[in-house]
């Protein structure tokens, strides 16, 4: 149960950044950052998979090194797997 209500808060938390961001263009870099850098802890299967992906494409940067809006795009790429990896474990709980 405290890995359902982790990734409900990581939601909330992601889901408030993007949304200020797209309605009033700020950021607060820090704190997207260590949200980002906090979820590949505690998601290690996400960020092998995001390593890999950049180790093909060579598309990997630091993240301090991005724009605001791409530190926005990976907290919503971290959104979306979120979301598909918990409908994919309640499908598999039936």
């Amino acid at each position: 149960m405290d890995k359902v209500f982790d990734d409900a808060k990581t939601i909330a938390e992601h889901y408030k950044i993007i949304t200020e961001y797209r309605a009033a263009g700020r950021l607060d870099r820090e704190d997207a950052i260590r949200k980002y850098t906090e979820f590949n802890r505690s998601h290690p299967e996400y960020i092998t998979a995001v390593n890999l992906q950049g180790a093909v494409f060579h598309n990997v940067a630091p993240m301090e090194n991005l724009s605001d809006w791409d530190i926005v795009a990976n907290l919503n790429q971290q959104l979306m797997y979120l979301g598909g990896k918990n409908l994919l474990e309640g499908l598999q709980n039936g």
